[in-house]
């Protein structure tokens, strides 16, 4: 993989992608908090879509800097990376040599309006980006249009349990017919609410899709910051991540996220 020139990035919309690669997928420190929580989430999902997918043709929705898909496509996968800025997809395209484009390829396009066919995929990622529109069902509702038959889904958002210094909006917030989301929706760094586990399984049930798996994934920063100081190797380390993140007293509260996996019914 390529490094992106820098002074190529600059766009309107004030996003600076490069940033979060630096700091999470080309930091060379593998104890660098933000790079330690993102490979943590990274792997998990990647382990549950090669696990429970092992070939065939996924659209990586919201894809961003577009690490699943360009990985994913290396693995042999058929990968579509899709996001609504240009500036995403120019970016995801400088990290590809022109040789590996042979089964990746991006376009642009709204998460809540996909411009393709129905039953055209056997897999979508919603990673991390429910919390980015104020319309969760539509977006959910459209991934399951373009999935084929028995085809998967899977999701990664914040825990909206975690501990805080702050409070944050819940999915229930967006029923407030008294608040308004304009100008929060798909901005960077910025949640327009946050998902409670029985949240999105309930939203994933309501879509009638079949629950495979859900969980919640990963220490918060504030708990990672102190283990990564611990001088045993990092993938004992992630061990000691899972298994705090499997305590069902503790979990709900010092979770980064919740993974969701599910599966298009036959009819």
């Amino acid at each position: 993989m390529k490094l992106p020139n820098r002074d190529l990035l600059r766009n309107t919309d004030g996003l600076f992608l490069y940033d979060y690669d630096i700091k999470e997928l080309f930091n060379p420190n593998p104890r660098d908090v933000s790079r330690f929580n993102y490979e943590s989430r990274f792997l998990l999902m990647m382990n549950n879509i090669t696990k429970t997918l092992s070939s065939g043709k996924i659209l990586d929705v919201g894809c961003a800097q577009a690490n699943y898909t360009i990985v994913l496509a290396a693995m042999g996968y058929h990968m579509v990376g899709l996001d609504l800025r240009r500036s995403f997809i120019k970016y995801a395209k400088m990290k590809v040599e022109e040789e590996e484009n042979g089964n990746l390829s991006f376009m642009v396009g709204n998460a809540e309006y996909l411009p393709i066919k129905s039953e055209s995929f056997d897999g979508v990622i919603l990673g991390e980006l429910l919390e980015h529109t104020s319309k969760p069902e539509k977006m959910i509702g459209e991934a399951k249009r373009v999935l084929k038959r028995r085809g998967y889904l899977f999701i990664s958002t914040p825990n909206g349990e975690r501990l805080s210094l702050s409070k944050r909006r819940t999915y229930r917030d967006l029923k407030d017919p008294g608040r308004s989301w304009s100008g929060a929706e798909f901005a960077a760094n910025t949640h327009v609410f946050e998902f409670l586990k029985e949240e999105l399984v309930h939203l994933v049930s309501i879509a009638n899709l079949e629950l495979i798996y859900s969980n919640y994934m990963n220490l918060t920063k504030i708990f990672t910051s102190i283990l990564c100081r611990v001088p045993i190797p990092i993938r004992f380390l992630r061990k000691i991540d899972d298994i705090f993140v499997s305590i069902p007293i503790i979990r709900r509260k010092i979770a980064v996220g919740i993974t969701c996996t599910c599966r298009k019914r036959e009819t």
